[in-house]
């Protein structure tokens, strides 16, 4: 399954990357890290493997969201792209344990509505699939699920290369923050 993941991001950052330099030349890429992503609080992606083994009320630790952007500028500030995420928590209950790993692809939309010489306000929209992979008490599951990311205010700081924050709420995170690399 993650060969399969993998591919296709490869794939889909190919077709991306190739756009781009025939459209504008002018793309970017980033990294973040998004805090309290949806995987880690609704029910619909992490009771994969819970009702199975009897651990409808465990106790999760997990730790957010990374995430890879890849955008390019179509026309003026509205631009299209690809991001990957990888998340997953750890769920704990009376000795038992269930580990879920989740890995998105997603494309996404971004709206630079302001643009000035070191600061840029942003707002994003993603919608893609999750591949979750659980594991614990003896049994493994997988599925696909829906991802999505709605990040209504975005702020970046500086030229080239800039620090970024977005707010929202999503499969990427509910605060993400990251480094962006304009090319």
């Amino acid at each position: 399954m993650m060969k399969r993941i993998l591919f296709m991001t490869a794939v889909l950052l190919f077709c991306v990357h190739g756009l781009a330099h025939a459209q504008l030349g002018r793309g970017e890429i980033s990294v973040g890290y998004g805090m309290k992503p949806v995987t880690d609080w609704m029910d619909t992606y992490n009771d994969m493997l819970l009702d199975a083994v009897g651990m409808q009320d465990a106790v999760m630790d997990s730790w957010g969201g990374i995430s890879v952007n890849y955008s390019f500028r179509l026309i003026g500030g509205f631009g299209i792209g690809a991001t990957f995420v990888y998340s997953s928590n750890d769920q704990r209950l009376n000795g038992q344990s269930v580990s879920t790993r989740y890995y998105s692809i997603m494309p996404h939309l971004k709206m630079r509505w302001l643009n000035l010489r070191i600061l840029s306000l942003y707002s994003r929209v993603n919608a893609g699939l999750t591949f979750a992979e659980s594991k614990g008490a003896g049994q493994s599951c997988s599925a696909e699920k829906f991802a999505w990311q709605i990040s209504p205010i975005g702020v970046e700081l500086g030229g080239r290369l800039a620090a970024y924050a977005e707010a929202g709420v999503g499969t990427v995170g509910s605060l993400i923050v990251g480094l962006r690399f304009r090319f």
